[in-house]
């Protein structure tokens, strides 16, 4: 078996150690020791995932996106001016 070390700041050895505290884990290392093994085994997922594809949708959804967010401010340039024509009326209306 082969040993690994380390160093890191204290601020983050102190994250490290309060997350394991809630996790249940008796030490730092203990809990390093399983996230390590833990992101090995989810490594073997990781790699079965088809990214260009994931890319590919994550593309779309931005051009989805884009495309509402341009529809969104049409809707609000034809929103104003209909209040603006609606103030109008009133105006006219009152006088």
């Amino acid at each position: 078996m082969k040993e690994i070390r380390f160093r890191l700041r204290d601020a983050d050895y102190e994250v490290l150690r309060a997350i394991a505290r809630n996790r249940g884990y008796t030490s730092v290392n203990e809990f390093v020791k399983h996230l390590v093994l833990d992101l090995i085994e989810n490594r073997i997922v990781i790699d079965q995932i088809d990214w260009n594809n994931l890319v590919s949708k994550v593309n779309h959804l931005h051009d989805r996106i884009d495309d509402l967010e341009t529809k969104l401010v049409e809707l609000e340039k034809e929103l104003n001016d209909l209040k603006n024509k609606l103030k109008g009326t009133l105006l006219f209306k009152v006088r």
